[in-house]
């Protein structure tokens, strides 16, 4: 599958990794309707009612698609393409952000 010793590279657009987003916590949670949108310069945001359970999972799962990161000491940002076996991704995510509104459970 690889070129000789280079890797496969991958460039999804921001509004492609929304819908692989969304199809990956549709297939967790089927009942939960999940809002994934794309913002602006490689943002999306996912707005969902849920638990702190479902929260955690939906961060495990973004975390994934993110390739942007922000170090607050030095106040500088950093973009990286994921490693995945042979392929290099670029989601086109700088950062991506769960917003969970809080539903009780019931017992």
């Amino acid at each position: 599958m690889t070129e000789g010793n280079k890797m496969i590279q991958i460039n999804y657009t921001t509004s492609e990794t929304a819908k692989l987003i969304k199809a990956e916590l549709k297939a967790i949670f089927p009942e939960v309707k999940f809002s994934v949108r794309k913002e602006h310069y490689g943002t999306i945001n996912i707005d969902f009612n849920g638990t702190r359970e479902m929260k955690n999972a939906a961060e495990e799962i973004a975390a994934k698609y993110e390739c942007g990161s922000f170090d607050g000491m030095t106040d500088s940002s950093s973009y990286a393409d994921k490693i995945v076996g042979e392929f290099k991704i670029d989601y086109s995510t700088r950062f991506i952000f769960v917003n969970c509104h809080y539903i009780e459970q019931v017992a």
